[in-house]
């Protein structure tokens, strides 16, 4: 058994990670804004107050800890002001260095830090499989996702091992992209976007969970590693798979590029932009997805 720690423990992935460790046997609390117990699944998880912007932590939360899993961060999906830009880089690099901060202070020895990242590191791939080692993007989504990382390089001077996932977009039936996606498209509305060729990184949030477990369970699983499905297709390709998953007619016409600007401003380029990831890193380690191809994970988002 293990002792886990995670901050953004109440958002979409941590509410299905959470009873995952749980059963498996390990004990699991979280940081947040104000202490207290969080519920979910009829379970009870203590919470740890801190607050990174004014590098304030409740040390007891890292007692006896072997594992801390990062997942605190700000949507992507705003409006890109000045202040929102700058929100949402601090909120995923000023937690994670308070945290390495307290570690080499306190001189606390975890077994490993893992952290969510973004498939947004590469910035448009056109087309191409890019693999962990390739150079970052220039665009805005691939620099938070440097600072993201940058910031856990600090973690080799204290010999902890890390663990990076590059995840692609979250899909899960109870919130996030997928969500959003059905509700147009529930109402025989839904349409690709800008010239459809573009790759849409999918993963099944049970794949993600699966692979955050495998990252504690194998000492092995360490580095920094794709996490999308192996069924990433072209937007198109999924518009009309979602469609037909919900029993609707796919018949309106792409969402034009800059139609999509105009509604949405900068931060358009997360839809109308692609990236297919190479995923021989991540398969090498044993890891094997339940959810390989879009059909499967569709309908089992339907349940």
């Amino acid at each position: 058994m293990a002792k886990i720690l995670i901050t953004g423990g109440t958002g979409l992935i941590g509410k299905e990670l959470i009873p995952i460790l749980i059963q498996k046997g390990h004990e699991v609390a979280l940081l947040s804004r104000k202490s207290g117990i969080f519920r979910v699944n009829n379970l009870e998880i203590k919470k740890f107050k801190w607050n990174p912007e004014k590098s304030e932590l409740d040390k007891n939360a890292l007692l006896e800890i072997d594992y801390i899993i990062h997942l605190a961060g700000k949507n992507l999906l705003c409006r890109w002001t000045k202040k929102n830009k700058s929100k949402i880089i601090q909120s995923r690099v000023n937690g994670a260095q308070l945290l390495i901060n307290t570690i080499k202070e306190e001189n606390i020895n975890i077994k490993k830090f893992i952290s969510a990242g973004g498939i947004g590191y590469y910035s448009e791939t056109h087309g191409k499989a890019v693999s962990e080692h390739e150079n970052p993007g220039k665009d805005f989504p691939a620099i938070v996702c440097q600072k993201w990382e940058n910031v856990l390089d600090d973690l080799d001077t204290v010999n902890i091992k890390k663990c990076i996932f590059r995840l692609g977009v979250v899909l899960s039936s109870k919130g996030g992209a997928y969500k959003t996606m059905k509700k147009p498209f529930s109402l025989g509305l839904g349409a690709a976007v800008g010239n459809g060729k573009q790759f849409f990184p999918w993963i099944h949030i049970k794949d993600v969970t699966k692979a955050f477990l495998q990252s504690i369970e194998d000492e092995d699983t360490f580095g920094v590693y794709n996490l999308c499905s192996p069924g990433q297709c072209s937007n198109a390709y999924f518009s009309q798979s979602l469609a037909k998953s919900l029993k609707k007619p796919f018949f309106m016409p792409n969402t034009p590029a800059f139609l999509l600007r105009l509604m949405f401003g900068k931060n358009s380029i997360l839809l109308t932009t692609g990236i297919r990831a190479s995923l021989d890193k991540i398969l090498n380690t044993g890891f094997a997805f339940d959810f390989a191809d879009l059909d499967s994970a569709l309908i089992d988002l339907k349940q």
